[in-house]
């Protein structure tokens, strides 16, 4: 069977369809690493694509660079192998102790000077695949890197109750579109919110997480 995605159009909100999922992620195909960054909550999020410097409204604040792609790991466990025979793998979890195993904690910033992933090593491979506690994703590029996001099965508290429910991960597209994924199976392809914000370089703004 052969089917089509329009990327500038929505979907959903969905459950399950998994492959459906996976041809979405097949944009990322053949886009480069650029970098990690800490987003706010102390998030990860993962750059990929072209990079673009975009000036804020505010002439007082300094430029930054965001890249075409956005990967947000949100609610998500997530561990990242880095090169084809594994010398490290990093990873977060509810459960990880300092002492755990011979590992070490490490701030999300160590990540951002030293990433376990090639600049520039292209994805090659994009997969969603459902859990029983929702979507993953597995990401492999082509220094032999891997990058898996799992659903944090963690059951919410009651002042969890009280928020909006927090996606497992988004991925935000040049198109102005952005994929949302979880709680739960249940994933959409929606329109993005976008910083009020001129990249330097004349480009169109890019869609941002927020």
């Amino acid at each position: 069977m052969v089917g089509t995605v329009d990327l500038r159009a929505a979907h959903g909100p969905t459950l399950d369809e998994a492959p459906w999922l996976s041809a979405y992620l097949q944009q990322v195909i053949g886009q480069p690493f650029v970098f990690f960054r800490e987003s706010y909550g102390d998030e990860l999020t993962m750059h990929l694509g072209t990079p673009v410097t975009v000036q804020p409204p505010n002439p007082k604040l300094k430029a930054r660079t965001e890249s075409s792609y956005v990967l947000t790991f949100r609610g998500s466990a997530w561990w990242i192998a880095s090169g084809p025979e594994t010398a490290s793998l990093t990873l977060a979890g509810p459960s990880l102790t300092p002492d755990g195993a011979g590992g070490r904690l490490i701030p999300l910033k160590d990540l951002e000077k030293s990433p376990p992933i090639t600049p520039g090593a292209l994805v090659q491979l994009a997969e969603a695949s459902l859990t029983p506690a929702g979507f993953g994703v597995l990401l492999w590029f082509s220094d032999g890197s891997r990058l898996a996001l799992l659903p944090d099965p963690a059951p919410e508290s009651a002042e969890d109750e009280e928020l909006p429910p927090l996606a497992d991960w988004e991925l935000f597209t040049p198109h102005g579109m952005y994929l949302k994924v979880g709680p739960g199976s249940k994933w959409a392809y929606l329109p993005s919110r976008t910083e009020k914000s001129t990249p330097a370089n004349g480009d169109k703004a890019l869609p941002f997480p927020v």
